[in-house]
């Protein structure tokens, strides 16, 4: 069976698509990792900035909100996958001082 889900591109992430938001279907069962693996498949300009060159992983700098409320943690990419209707937002996590 398949879903939708919305991922929301902010700041770089942003400016190297071009677009604020892409719809996509995906598998049920699709693993947060595996729809990295589609954004870097659908904009390789993310690798090497936002994706590893693995094309599985974010950058410890990167990660998704989901709707809004849940920072999905690195450990979890693997192991969680998003609800039809589900809103991924690709944030850039930036600490300074």
């Amino acid at each position: 069976m398949t879903i939708q889900i919305t991922i929301e591109f902010i700041g770089i992430s942003r400016i190297i698509t071009r677009k604020p938001k892409i719809n996509l279907e995906i598998e049920e069962s699709t693993s947060f990792e595996e729809i990295v693996q589609k954004l870097g498949a659908l904009f390789p300009d993310l690798i090497g900035e936002i994706i590893r060159p693995d094309g599985k992983s974010f950058y410890d700098s990167h990660m998704f909100s989901l709707n809004g409320e849940h920072m999905v943690l690195h450990e979890e990419m693997n192991q969680q996958s998003p609800s039809d209707g589900d809103r991924l937002i690709l944030m850039s996590i930036l600490s300074g001082g």
